[in-house]
């Protein structure tokens, strides 16, 4: 799979199509990095291991996505956050938000949840749990 992964990593038209705009900008080639460090880490991870390329690719480009809204502060995230908490006692849905989680940091229940999302609004051709490349 790695040989794949050299062949096959995020391109650019990838990481954009997370966004509102269409011409990238230098900031843009820093994230396109991180996804494929990222890309590079995770292979042998088994969920997505197990995951259609396109749909860990994807995956990867997401959660560098939130962790970009993050780092700039845009706060997209925390706006969520801070809504959910106003609405229902706490900051995320199913995970325990009481203890260990600081809404002004990444949290480990933050990438739970947004990985949750992400399989559970995917297309089909993602969830195809047992193809491999």
């Amino acid at each position: 799979m790695k040989e794949f992964l050299l062949s096959n990593p995020v391109i650019m038209d990838d990481w954009l199509k997370y966004h509102p705009y269409t011409q990238h900008s230098q900031v843009d080639f820093y994230y396109l990095r991180m996804c494929n460090k990222l890309l590079k880490e995770s292979i042998d991870e088994p969920l997505l291991r197990e995951t259609k390329w396109s749909g860990f690719k994807d995956l990867i480009c997401m959660l560098l996505c939130w962790f970009e809204d993050v780092i700039s502060e845009t706060n997209i995230w925390r706006s969520f956050t801070a809504e959910h908490k106003r609405l229902y006692g706490k900051f995320l849905p199913f995970y325990d938000t009481a203890v260990d989680y600081y809404d002004d940091e990444i949290n480990l229940q933050d990438v739970r949840f947004l990985v949750w999302h992400f399989f559970s609004l995917a297309e089909n051709d993602y969830l195809n749990a047992f193809r491999t490349i």
